[in-house]
């Protein structure tokens, strides 16, 4: 108690032209303070939230464009077996059929990953 009150005195003590610059530098920088801790906390909120706005936009696209290729990919593939100018080239070459068709139908397979995005391959 004896601090506080040897505080108080030697602030009473001081003349007052001290006692206002001490008061206008506190009420300054104590608002200016407060305000910049508030508005980068707030800013750190936004960023936070932006980025993982992002990084699922990016990884859904990603999903898209991986769904896409696999189905090009497949599509080509089905395209080969189907033409029966290159089964009939592989048949004289080989004296048989490569696959039978049917195992060459494709069984769909669902990955879930950690943001809700499903992946469907065929399998």
């Amino acid at each position: 108690m004896t601090k506080l009150y040897a505080i108080r005195k030697h602030f009473r003590d001081l003349p007052i032209y001290k006692k206002l610059v001490f008061s206008f530098v506190f009420l300054a920088i104590f608002p200016a303070l407060f305000i910049g801790i508030l508005s980068y906390c707030r800013s750190s909120e936004l960023i936070k939230h932006k980025t993982e706005q992002y990084t699922n936009d990016i990884l859904m696209e990603m999903g898209n464009n991986i769904e896409n290729k696999l189905r090009e990919a497949e599509r080509v593939t089905f395209q080969v077996l189907s033409n029966s100018i290159i089964q009939n080239s592989l048949k004289k070459a080989t004296g048989v059929l490569p696959m039978n068709r049917k195992k060459l139908l494709p069984r769909k397979t669902y990955i879930r990953s950690s943001v809700g995005l499903f992946l469907q391959f065929r399998i």
